[in-house]
């Protein structure tokens, strides 16, 4: 999808995490429906990706957001590095990563 306006985009996100931020959210997943979702998406990256599950792979998550996606495939001693366009959005994945004493690059 093409937006017309990025800044747009990513002041949008900024602002997201930064409320999230503010009112000290600090869940990595917050309901049933995220659960099952990222629930599904490692179990397709455990099904369709054969190496993740050997460890030791490099790996970009571009558009991190929240990290909620990384925190899963960094287990296995794979390395995974956040990239996102909002600094609000990798502070907020900092914290989630601490709470879940996981070590992500940025």
């Amino acid at each position: 999808m093409l937006y017309r306006d990025n800044n747009k985009v990513i002041r949008f996100w900024h602002n997201w995490f930064t409320a999230k931020s503010d009112r000290r959210e600090f869940k990595e997943i917050n309901n049933f429906w995220e659960s099952r979702y990222y629930d599904f998406f490692e179990k397709f990256i455990d099904v369709n990706i054969p190496s993740y599950n050997k460890g030791g792979l490099k790996v970009l998550a571009a558009g991190s957001g929240s990290g909620a996606d990384a925190l899963r495939l960094c287990k296995n001693g794979n390395q995974v590095t956040l990239l996102d366009g909002s600094t609000s959005a990798l502070n907020y994945s900092k914290t989630i990563s601490n709470f879940a004493n996981k070590k992500l690059n940025y």
